[in-house]
């Protein structure tokens, strides 16, 4: 080697090194400068997309426990005055409702005559129904309209397939991220959820569907995956044919491994009822029956075993408190509300979450797109024109941490600029059933930005929500209210 030769690798060789020092300078000061700025400037979490599209990693494995903000400490819940939502400030329906036993005792299910009005009837003129301020106190995450949204997504079946699979994983990996969560967050300080009864009425009129029966035990597994993390102790499925047992039963299987750090009794009860179409009408007033004859002094050995198949075998009358959901319905709930939350129970008043919508966004199909592109680029094409885009206002998510101290304040019933109520009559015409999936409808050019932002008007505006203890999907605020995401470590005002 000539000595012009050992030079230049010397020279090479301190180049590398001044590039290596420079980089990790620019690092620490982009770490110290986010630091100083506390939160404000966090880049939103991205998914992490494998090479290969078959196959999603979320970011986090684990929703492991952290240390709360000093604000949350002795934390009292503020709720929203039952009198807006009874003079028309904000419709309240969730799909859900927590409520004393006693109290849902005094509304009779027997005659109802459609889905929703197991929580209307409860909530008719009913002073005491009340909702938090802070959405992320009390909320639920609706799947079933975004995973029937994908449900045959594409004429090409690859694709199709692609798209399934990554709905599938998804809800898969919320599943898992429950699995391991090491926080037990009812035990510590005054709380209901020991003495409430979980009762998720279930229907699968058909198990030929091989995406419906997938999809259906998939929400169902994490509507009690969402149940258990909160520490509910007992949770009922109620169904009224064969269907419902096979279902019931793979997901119970697929909740092994939660079942093994703490457990929660899973139990399927099966009804013998005409409202095959009406199953939380029939699982109700079937409750109220068994609940009836537990405090009858007419009880007789004939009933044990249907009321320990409702209520288990261990002192049935310990059940205080009744948690009603639709099982396609994740449970969001911050552990340092849930004292003022039983405060409420105790006081016999309704409990109603507030109802999220996930939404479809090329956040995750991103790479799936991508691939379809090289080989089926028409079906790419219509596939970017069915999902919101991953760019400009659509990209603005807002991702949310309770455990960080982060909260969404109710606003009421408010619509950002100039837009108009979104659930209101003249939105009808669009011949949507959700506003969130009226921009969704017919076909568009999604290379046109004006006519995707027209498209999506009724959304442009609302803010997306991200939770990271959720599925991590962009959610929108399902009815008439919205609330306003801070990540600032402020706690709302009632």
């Amino acid at each position: 080697m000539t000595t012009n030769d050992c030079k230049l690798h010397i020279r090479t060789f301190f180049v590398a090194v001044l590039l290596i020092l420079s980089a990790s300078w620019r690092l620490y000061d982009e770490i110290i400068a986010t630091k100083n700025n506390l939160r404000t400037i966090e880049p939103i979490r991205q998914y992490i997309h494998s090479p290969s599209y078959s196959r999603f990693t979320p970011p986090k494995n684990c929703l492991l426990t952290q240390q709360y903000p000093k604000h949350f400490v002795n934390y009292t819940a503020p709720f929203i005055p039952p009198s807006q939502w009874m003079e028309g400030e904000g419709d309240i329906y969730s799909g859900m409702w927590w409520q004393s036993i006693d109290s849902m005792m005094g509304t009779n299910y027997s005659k109802l005559g459609f889905l929703e009005a197991v929580s209307l009837k409860s909530f008719q003129n009913n002073e005491r129904v009340i909702q938090t301020v802070d959405w992320l106190d009390l909320a639920v995450e609706h799947l079933s309209k975004y995973v029937k949204y994908f449900a045959r997504f594409s004429s090409t079946e690859d694709v199709s397939t692609a798209v399934e699979d990554r709905v599938a994983e998804l809800l898969e990996a919320y599943i898992k991220r429950t699995s391991c969560r090491e926080d037990t967050i009812s035990s510590s300080f005054q709380s209901a959820i020991p003495s409430t009864i979980a009762i998720l009425p279930l229907r699968v009129t058909s198990l030929e569907n091989q995406y419906d029966v997938r999809f259906l035990r998939l929400q169902l597994t994490a509507t009690l995956a969402s149940l258990w993390a909160a520490g509910f102790p007992r949770a009922v499925v109620v169904g009224v044919s064969h269907n419902e047992s096979v279902v019931s039963k793979e997901a119970f299987g697929l909740l092994k491994a939660h079942l093994k750090t703490s457990f929660m009794e899973l139990q399927y009860v099966q009804l013998d009822t005409n409202d095959l179409a009406l199953v939380p009408k029939a699982a109700l007033a079937n409750f109220q029956k068994i609940i009836a004859v537990t405090k009858s002094s007419k009880d007789s050995r004939a009933n044990n075993a249907e009321i320990a198949d409702w209520l288990g075998n261990d002192n049935p009358s310990k059940w205080k408190y009744i948690y009603f959901t639709e099982p396609d319905l994740i449970l969001h709930l911050r552990p340092e509300a849930i004292r003022s939350l039983s405060i409420e129970l105790e006081k016999n008043h309704i409990l109603n979450a507030h109802r999220l919508q996930p939404l479809p966004h090329m956040k995750q199909f991103s790479d799936i797109v991508g691939h379809v592109a090289f080989s089926h680029p028409k079906a790419a094409s219509k596939f970017r024109n069915k999902v919101l885009p991953d760019q400009a206002s659509f990209a603005a998510l807002h991702p949310l941490d309770p455990s960080s101290g982060d909260v969404c304040c109710d606003q009421g019933k408010f619509y950002p600029s100039h837009l108009d109520d979104p659930t209101s009559p003249a939105k009808k015409g669009r011949n949507c059933w959700l506003w969130e999936f009226c921009g969704f409808l017919g076909n568009a050019n999604a290379s046109d930005w004006n006519a995707v932002v027209k498209r999506h008007n009724l959304l442009v505006l609302h803010p997306l929500l991200l939770l990271d203890r959720g599925t991590r999907i962009p959610l929108v605020h399902h009815g008439q209210r919205v609330c306003t995401p801070r990540r600032d470590g402020a706690v709302c005002l009632g």
